[in-house]
């Protein structure tokens, strides 16, 4: 039975004969691409300058006289090689040689089919993939397109009932004021008065957040240090956060440079942000509030021990009339306001939530050398 295993022939003398640097000498005979010898021993091969090499030696030293090198195509282009061996001389026939040179062409021939079949499983693997990704890109992006035509359609809406609410609101308190000041007012009168100025007043706070929203309002930027910014807006909230059984931490970074902003309503972000963060702790718990820069951008944290939030909530957390509180505790603007501010500030917000685990809030402003007051409408 022939051999297969192991080279009989070594791989620098197969390398070079199959490059065509070498012809076989007697006793050896061609047949098609083959190579074969009954006779190992004498298995002679010369390079192109006539110099004689041995190459039967090693499959003479494993007692192989007859051997046959057979080689065949493969899919890389290149070229695979079946050696076969017998023990007894002279065991080749041509048309045993046939039959193997045959087996051979199929083995190529079989393993390029594998291979082939191999690539277009990858590549099946491969399309199935970017089409799932493909899918979830257009998906992502038509939910931008509609919640941004959402968003452009309230804008619109805030901003026309808020042009149109102002100027009888301003009416209404100016006439109040008038009234109040009048002499010899009953104190009931006088008290009823003192609700309205403040029913209008809180009306009138409405319509600047929907100005705001709709970005009507100018942003009256300046250079500021954040952490001032923050030890303002705590101030008022600390007997809050006390009185809540809430745990007050705070990591502000001294070195903080400063940022081009609109102070009022940076304010208005800080405090929604902690409102809301007081709000998610209804037993007590821990409120920490950091500051930090990074790569000329400038962080504030503000992070929880809160309820969390389920990715349903957080995928509309920034939508426009959106919210969890029952009626009456919010309008659903409060979050919509504050994406609105930092994006007109030229900045981000992010936020990382867990069911029971609490949530953080992360603003991102642009940190800058900009000069000394700017405004913008």
């Amino acid at each position: 039975m022939p051999s297969s295993s192991g080279n009989l022939i070594p791989d620098a003398v197969i390398d070079s004969w199959m490059a065509g640097h070498l012809v076989a000498a007697a006793p050896s005979r061609v047949f098609g691409s083959s190579l074969w010898t009954g006779d190992t021993s004498r298995l002679l091969m010369l390079d192109r300058q006539g110099r004689t090499l041995n190459a039967g030696q090693n499959a003479c030293a494993s007692g192989i006289q007859s051997l046959a090198l057979i080689p065949f195509p493969v899919v890389s282009g290149g070229r695979g090689l079946l050696q076969l061996g017998y023990r007894q001389p002279d065991s080749f026939t041509e048309d045993d040689l046939q039959v193997w040179e045959a087996a051979a062409l199929t083995l190529g021939m079989t393993l390029a089919l594998r291979a082939a079949q191999e690539e277009s499983r990858e590549q099946s693997k491969e399309m199935a993939a970017l089409q799932v990704l493909a899918e979830e890109e257009k998906t992502r992006l038509q939910g931008q397109l509609r919640h941004a035509d959402r968003l452009a359609t309230i804008g619109q809406l805030a901003a026309g009932a808020a042009h149109e609410l102002n100027e009888p609101l301003g009416s209404v308190l100016g006439f109040a004021q008038l009234a109040k000041n009048c002499p010899k007012l009953p104190v009931q009168v006088e008290q009823d008065i003192e609700k309205i100025i403040n029913a209008a007043l809180h009306a009138r706070e409405i319509i600047r957040k929907l100005m705001v929203f709709a970005r009507q309002m100018p942003t009256r930027k300046s250079p500021c240090n954040l952490n001032d910014l923050v030890r303002e807006g705590l101030y008022f909230l600390e007997s809050r956060c006390a009185c809540e059984g809430i745990r007050m931490v705070r990591q502000l970074e001294e070195t903080l440079p400063e940022v081009m902003v609109d102070p009022a309503q940076l304010h208005q972000v800080l405090v929604n942000l902690v409102v809301n963060a007081i709000q998610a702790m209804p037993e007590g718990g821990t409120l920490a509030i950091r500051t930090r820069s990074e790569n000329r951008r400038i962080l504030l944290d503000i992070e929880d021990s809160g309820i969390g939030m389920t990715r349903e909530i957080l995928g509309q957390l920034f939508t426009p009339f959106f919210t969890t509180k029952g009626i009456g505790q919010g309008t659903g603007l409060g979050l919509s306001v504050v994406q609105g501010i930092v994006t007109a500030h030229g900045g981000t917000i992010l936020v990382d939530s867990q069911p029971g685990k609490g949530s953080r809030f992360t603003v991102i402003l642009p940190a800058g050398d900009p000069p000394k007051s700017q405004e913008l409408s």
